[in-house]
């Protein structure tokens, strides 16, 4: 089964916090090798904002990320 991209996309900050199942995780990492459009949302949530503090709890850092994009 083909995992939708808008799933893959909201499991990201999860995925990039370390915090997503084992099972999950492999999706995810199949589906980033031949979606270039994810893979460029996962490398924009991986580069450091220098003028942001991320928090360890996801879904603040999510909060920030998605607030940083606005």
């Amino acid at each position: 089964m083909k995992v939708n991209c808008n799933i893959i996309q909201d499991l990201l900050p999860l995925y990039v916090e370390q915090l997503v199942s084992e099972k999950s995780k492999i999706e995810i990492q199949e589906h980033l090798k031949e979606c270039s459009q994810c893979t460029k949302v996962y490398e924009e949530m991986n580069i450091p904002d220098p003028h942001i503090q991320y928090s360890r709890e996801p879904a603040e850092s999510f909060r920030k990320y998605v607030k940083k994009k606005k």
